[in-house]
């Protein structure tokens, strides 16, 4: 098979995770699975524009194009009507599968559910990036076979690829479903050691994950002693319900940034740790940076980042006597 689907799979997890995960960080108290499934529906036709965009279409690999015969581009209504009567007449893979991906498009779920179906029946149900796609139309068509018809399917490509993002995303909504919270919090932990995730996906994840529990220990790799204060001055402003950000970063090369820790706003001083555990980049670690700054912003909207009117500290961390590095933050300036 070429590399169509392939091309969607990447793009689609990492945009999912863009538009998802963050309203994820926001709404968790309604549990995961009952905020994601709206939300992903919602944006899940930019994405697939996104993959519909970015390879070939189905008449280019059959070696015809309707715009040139014609002279004048076809309505996308009988684009696709000529396609699904071509992969009536004759059923292929690639067809098939760009069928599915035209009909999420156009949020036909049903029908795409069925065009990724077929797929999956010619291929005997033992190609992982059919069963993948499959089960994705499945359950944007109908949440409910979270629990149902896309377990197996997503069973059987975790079984076959287990590091594969986009089954661990699905596998891991899946798991949330089934009330298996610890096997949830395994399968995107996979997610979020994808280095090909945006920074900002990645700190929406850790954050997720934190609140299942399932948050890297702190004591892994190089680890920062943070403690932050706050001036008399900027003490007087409100920021109840506000979440500070501990930020790390290269001073040569401040964006972006090496490692990102996001709490809730406590009393001061605030003692807290992070260092490689929280990194935006897996692989790096805060040990090989010659010059580190480390950061920590109260943002009033929650974002990671900084806007007008957050509050803002700076520091370099020094090592202690025993090579533990320690940085003593005084939050006394405001974001223009």
């Amino acid at each position: 098979m070429n590399g169509l689907i392939y091309a969607g799979g990447a793009g689609l997890t990492l945009l999912a995770l863009l538009f998802v995960i963050v309203p994820l960080l926001k709404y968790r108290k309604e549990g995961a699975v009952g905020i994601v499934l709206p939300v992903l529906i919602v944006a899940f036709p930019v994405a697939v524009y996104t993959i519909y965009s970015s390879v070939t279409s189905y008449e280019e690999q059959a070696g015809t194009s309707v715009a040139q015969t014609s002279g004048s581009e076809p309505p996308v209504d009988e684009l696709v009507s000529n396609l699904a009567e071509r992969m009536r007449l004759e059923p292929t893979v690639d067809g098939l599968s760009m069928l599915g991906i035209t009909y999420l498009r156009l949020q036909r779920y049903a029908d795409a559910a069925d065009a990724w179906r077929r797929a999956w029946e010619i291929t005997d149900g033992k190609d992982v990036d059919v069963s993948i796609s499959y089960a994705e139309a499945l359950i944007l068509a109908n949440r409910d076979t979270l629990k149902t018809s896309a377990v197996d399917l997503l069973e059987f490509a975790l079984s076959e690829r287990p590091d594969d993002s986009r089954a661990n995303w699905y596998g891991g909504l899946s798991a949330a479903a089934r009330g298996q919270n610890d096997l949830a919090v395994k399968r995107w932990t996979v997610v979020l050691n994808d280095p090909q995730m945006p920074a900002d996906a990645r700190m929406a994840l850790q954050q997720q994950l934190a609140s299942m529990g399932g948050a890297a220990p702190a004591a892994a790799g190089t680890v920062i002693s943070a403690t932050v204060s706050i001036s008399p001055e900027l003490a007087q402003q409100d920021t109840a319900n506000r979440y500070l950000f501990l930020i790390a970063r290269d001073v040569n090369q401040p964006r972006p940034p090496l490692a990102v820790r996001r709490v809730s706003v406590g009393s001061f001083p605030q003692s807290l740790e992070f260092g490689d555990a929280n990194l935006m980049v897996p692989g790096r670690s805060l040990a090989d940076v010659r010059e580190l700054e480390v950061i920590a912003r109260i943002s009033q909207s929650g974002d990671p980042i900084a806007a007008s009117g957050d509050l803002y500290g700076e520091a370099i961390p020094a090592a202690d006597d025993n090579g533990n590095l320690k940085a003593d933050i005084l939050i006394d300036s405001v974001v223009d």
